[in-house]
């Protein structure tokens, strides 16, 4: 009996050293878990802080997007009023055109009437000479 217990104790013995190891390897394991747990949770505070970050460029993107979005429209209006401020002064032309040709127009006629009062003028002042010289003949 004292042969059976020898050999239990051996026997227990190399359990508890095979337990013993296990156990250590599980606090070994314990701790890459725990080491690799804190380098995640160092990533995702680091990686939260470069998410804010980006949250507030994206925050002033925004603006910058919105403010150029309103100058845009400030511009098409006013485009808009430039092109409807042309189209005016385009028909303004036109009609200064048209007035233009209409006094030119008129401006030959009275030409051409001049001409023709500067001829009869000119026959009246030869048949006044002519008479005139007749009349000194006498």
């Amino acid at each position: 009996q004292l042969r059976a217990s020898a050999v239990q104790a051996v026997e227990l013995k190399s359990n508890l050293h095979h337990v013993t190891e296990m156990r250590d390897q599980a606090v070994a394991e314990n701790e890459t878990l725990r080491d690799t747990v804190s380098q995640m949770d160092k990533s995702l505070s680091a990686a939260s802080l470069k998410m804010s970050d980006a949250d507030r460029e994206l925050a002033r993107v925004t603006e910058v997007c919105n403010g150029l979005r309103a100058s845009l429209e400030d511009t098409s209006l006013s485009l808009m009023e430039s092109e409807s401020m042309v189209g005016a002064l385009e028909l303004e032309l036109n009609d200064l055109k048209t007035s233009l040709a209409a006094e030119e127009a008129t401006s030959r006629v009275v030409k051409q009437q001049c001409e023709s009062l500067e001829r009869e003028l000119g026959f009246l002042q030869d048949s006044l000479l002519k008479d005139s010289e007749t009349s000194d003949k006498l």
